[in-house]
C-alpha cells in the first residue's frame, strides 16, 4: 500500500469499476491498453478474475466519463463498482445470458425435429424435406443474431487487436456453416457450393458451448449475491450528537472527524475514533485477529470494524470513509486481487498456434478440393473446420470444473470460480490462520486450580457482561458447587482490563481478573500459568485460577495430517499472540509462519513463498485475513467468519469441517487428471477424423454431430 497514493493528496482521484462481456485474460490486456493510451493516466490495473478495474490519476483533465468512454470504445461496457451498480450488473449478466441459452435450446430441438424427415428418407429430393429447410433457416435466425452475440463480440474485438482467441474460429465456424447452409437451402443446385443443410449441428454447437458458460456464471454470480453486501460497508447507521444536544440516527458515510457518535452494545464501529464516555470490551478480532475481546476506555482508539460488546460508549471520530483501518484493509485486499497470479491453463497455452492452424487447415483443403471437386470445396472446407474446432479443447476443462464443484458442494465447500481449481490442484504450501480458522469461536473452561470455593464467584461474575466472566458463570457450575441463591453482593463495579470487584455481607472485598489485580499489591505465592486465566479470591490472597484455552477444532489434527499426506508443506500464519500461537502450533505438530502478525505482514509472508516458487493457498476467515486470501493463489473462507474475507476468497467452508479442505485439494487434483484426459480424448477425435474429413468421408453435419458428443 506504500506506493498508492494517497486518498488525501491534492487532485488525486481513483475509479473502481466492474467490467462487464470480458471472457479471458486478453479482454484485460485490451481495456488495459485502452485506459493507458489516455494521456496523464497514473495507475491502471484490471483483473479478468474479478471483472474488476482500479484506474487512478491526478491530472484535471481526465474525468469519470473519459475513463468509462475509453471502456466502451474498447467494447465493453463499465459501472461504478458499488453495491446497487454492481447487483445491477451481475442481473442484467444472467438475464442476458439466460435468454441466449433457452433461445438457442429451443431452436436445436426444433431443427432437429425439422430435419428427421429428410434423415429418415435418406433422401432429399422429395416434396416435403425443401419446405421443412426453409423452415429451419427460418428458425436458425434467432440463434445467429441473438444466441452466437458473444462469440461474435469477442472474435471481433480480438482481431481488431490482433490478437487470437477460442472464439475466433468458432466465430468462423458459425458464420461458414450458416452461410453453405443458407446457400444450400435457397441455391440447392448451385454445384459450387452443394446441397447440403447443417442447421442442427449449428444449433447443438451453439448450444453445448452456452452451457457451459451459464453454469460458471450461475456457480460465480451465486456466491458473489450472498456475501457481496458485508464487503462495501461495515455499518449503515451511525447515532450522531446533533447541534441540538440530541443524538440522532445518520448515514454512517456522513460522518467527519471530530462528530461525537453513541456507539450501542453489539453494534459495530462504523469509523475510527477515540472513546470519550464510557468503558467496554471490543472485538477486534477480523482486524487483528486477537482471539480475546480487548478492554477499552476513555482515551483508547477503536476501529471501523470492530465489534463493541460490554456496553454502550461515546466517541469521538478520528477516521472516517475511505482513512479509516477498515478501508485500508479494503483498498489492499482490492490491491491483491489486482495483483492474483494468473494460472494459465493447459488448453489455452496451446489453443493460439492451434487456432491459426485450425484455419489454415481449412482453407488449404477448400482450395485443394476446388480444384478436384469445385461442389464439394466448401463441405471439406467447412467439415475440416468444424472437425478441427476446439470447442472439445474448450469445454474440456470448464465441463470438468462442473462436475467437481458439484462434488465439492456435498463435501460443505463452494467455490466462486470454476477456473480456480486449475490452482488449488497445483498448490504445494499451505498458510493457516488460527482464531476462527484452526479453532471455535468459544472458550474451554480447562482448568479450575485449587478449587475448594464455595462458589460465590458465580453469582458476582453473573454482574459482568465480559466474554470469560459469562462464559465462567455458564461453564463453572459443572465444576464448582453452587452458592446459596440468598448470596448478596454489594459495591459491585467493573475496572476494564482488571477485573470485577464486590464486597460480601461480611464486608469482605473479593476480586475476579488478573492476578496482580486481585493480589493488590501483595507477594503472591500462586503458581503462574501459561495460558488464558481468571483468578479469583479476597482482596490480595487470589486463591483460585481458572484457566481457559481455545477450543480447537475436532478434526483439525486429522485435516493436517492429510494435508501433509498429500505433501502440502503446512504452516500456521496468525495475528494472535505469540504465547497462545506457538502453543497451538505445538499442539498440532506445525511450523509458525509469523505471529502477532498484521494484515499486510501476512501478506508479505505469502508474497514472499510465492516469490520463492510455491503455489500458495491460505485458510483464514477474518477481515484481517481478506488482502491474505486475495494474494494467494487459492484460499478458503470458512463460513462463520467475516463477509470480506468470504468475498475476497476461491472458496467458502460451510460445513465448518477442515476436513473437507484435503477432499477439496484431493478432488482438484482428480478433476485436473480427468482434463488431461479429455483434453488427450479431444485431440484422439481431431487427428483422427481430420483425414477423414481431408478425403471429404467426413460430411460436416456428422463432423458437428461428433464434436458436439
Amino acid at each position: 500500500m506504500s506506493n498508492t497514493p494517497s486518498h488525501a493528496e491534492a487532485g488525486f482521484h481513483e475509479l473502481n469499476l466492474r467490467i462487464t462481456g470480458m471472457h479471458c485474460g486478453a479482454c484485460a490486456n485490451v481495456i488495459e491498453a485502452a485506459l493507458k493510451a489516455i494521456p496523464e493516466m497514473s495507475s491502471v490495473s484490471v483483473s479478468a478474475a474479478t471483472q474488476r478495474a482500479q484506474v487512478q490519476w491526478q491530472s484535471p483533465h481526465i474525468k469519470s466519463a473519459t475513463v468509462l468512454a475509453a471502456i466502451r470504445q474498447a467494447g465493453y461496457n463499465a459501472v461504478p463498482d458499488t453495491l446497487v451498480q454492481t447487483q445491477l450488473a451481475r442481473q442484467l449478466e444472467k438475464r442476458q445470458m439466460s435468454r441466449r441459452l433457452g433461445v438457442a435450446w429451443v431452436v436445436t430441438l426444433l431443427e432437429i425435429l425439422l430435419v428427421i424427415p429428410s434423415y429418415i428418407s435418406g433422401s432429399s429430393h422429395i416434396d416435403i424435406p425443401p419446405l421443412l429447410t426453409w423452415g429451419a433457416w427460418l428458425v436458425c435466425l434467432p440463434l445467429i443474431i441473438f444466441s452466437s452475440a458473444p462469440f461474435f463480440s469477442s472474435a471481433v474485438q480480438a482481431l481488431r487487436h490482433g490478437r487470437i482467441n477460442m472464439n475466433v474460429p468458432v466465430a468462423i465456424g458459425i458464420v461458414v456453416m450458416f452461410g453453405v447452409s443458407t446457400m444450400a437451402t435457397f441455391f440447392p443446385h448451385l454445384k459450387v457450393i452443394g446441397a447440403e443443410a447443417h442447421f442442427d449441428s449449428l444449433g447443438l454447437f451453439v448450444s453445448f458451448l452456452l452451457l457451459s458458460q451459464w453454469l460458471e456464471l450461475r456457480l460465480r454470480q451465486q456466491a458473489e449475491q450472498q456475501l457481496e453486501e458485508a464487503t462495501y460497508e461495515p455499518q449503515q447507521k451511525a447515532l450522531k450528537l446533533e447541534s441540538d444536544g440530541q443524538f440522532q440516527w445518520v448515514d454512517a458515510e456522513s460522518l467527519q472527524v471530530g462528530d461525537r457518535v453513541r456507539i450501542m452494545l453489539g453494534q459495530v464501529f462504523p469509523v475510527d475514533g477515540r472513546v470519550v464516555l464510557g468503558s467496554t470490551h471490543v472485538s477486534e478480532s477480523l482486524l487483528t485477529g486477537e482471539s480475546l475481546p480487548i478492554p477499552k476506555k476513555v482515551d483508547d482508539e477503536v476501529y471501523a470494524g470492530s465489534l463493541n460488546q460490554s456496553a454502550p460508549v461515546e466517541i469521538i471520530t478520528t477516521q472516517v470513509a475511505l482513512a479509516t483501518r477498515f478501508a485500508s484493509l479494503k483498498a489492499l485486499t482490492r490491491q491483491a486481487a489486482q495483483q492474483r497470479p494468473v494460472m494459465k491453463h493447459a488448453a489455452d497455452a496451446f489453443a493460439a498456434p492451434f487456432l491459426w492452424a485450425v484455419m489454415v487447415l481449412a482453407g488449404l483443403a477448400g482450395l485443394v478440393w476446388y480444384f478436384i471437386e469445385p461442389s464439394r470445396a466448401w463441405s471439406v472446407a467447412l467439415a475440416v473446420l468444424v472437425v478441427t474446432c476446439p470447442c472439445a479443447l474448450a469445454l474440456a476443462a470448464p465441463l470438468s470444473w462442473v462436475a467437481a464443484t458439484s462434488q465439492l458442494m456435498r463435501h460443505g465447500i463452494m467455490l466462486r470460480k470454476l477456473s480456480s481449481l486449475d490452482a488449488m490442484a497445483k498448490v504445494n504450501h499451505l498458510f493457516l490462520d488460527k482464531t476462527g480458522t484452526l479453532t471455535l469461536d468459544e472458550l474451554d473452561l480447562v482448568a479450575v486450580h485449587e478449587h475448594s470455593a464455595k462458589g460465590m464467584q458465580s453469582v458476582l461474575l453473573s454482574w459482568s457482561t465480559h466474554p470469560l466472566t459469562l462464559a465462567l458463570v455458564k461453564q463453572a457450575q459443572k465444576q464448582v458447587q453452587q452458592p446459596p441463591q440468598s448470596m448478596i453482593w454489594q459495591g459491585v463495579h467493573e475496572t476494564p482490563g482488571l477485573g470485577l470487584e464486590g464486597r460480601d455481607a461480611q464486608g469482605q472485598i473479593w476480586r475476579c481478573g488478573r492476578l496482580e489485580w486481585v493480589q493488590n499489591g501483595a507477594p503472591s505465592t500462586a503458581t503462574a500459568i501459561d495460558g488464558t486465566t481468571l483468578w479469583w479470591g479476597p482482596l490480595g490472597r487470589a486463591q483460585w485460577c481458572f484457566e481457559w484455552s481455545e477450543r480447537l477444532r475436532p478434526d483439525a489434527l486429522d485435516a493436517i495430517g492429510e494435508l501433509r499426506d498429500l505433501g502440502i508443506q503446512v504452516q500456521l500464519l496468525s495475528g494472535d499472540r505469540k504465547a497462545r500461537v506457538h502453543h497451538l502450533a505445538t499442539e498440532l505438530g506445525l511450523d509458525v509462519a509469523a505471529s502477532e502478525a498484521l494484515p499486510q505482514d501476512k501478506w508479505q509472508c505469502v508474497k514472499k513463498a510465492q516469490d520463492d516458487g510455491h503455489i500458495v493457498a491460505m485458510v483464514g476467515d477474518g477481515l484481517n485475513d481478506a488482502p491474505v486470501l486475495a494474494q494467494a493463489d487459492f484460499s478458503f473462507a470458512m463460513s462463520e467468519g467475516a463477509a470480506t474475507s468470504q468475498a475476497s476468497a476461491d472458496a467458502v467452508v460451510f460445513n465448518a469441517s477442515l476436513n473437507s479442505i484435503p477432499k477439496a485439494f484431493r478432488l482438484a487434483r482428480k478433476t485436473q487428471r480427468v482434463i488431461r484426459q479429455n483434453l488427450g480424448w479431444a485431440a484422439i477425435y481431431n487427428f483422427t477424423c481430420i483425414p477423414l474429413a481431408l478425403l471429404g468421408w467426413l460430411p460436416a453435419w456428422a463432423a458437428g454431430i461428433g464434436m458436439a458428443m
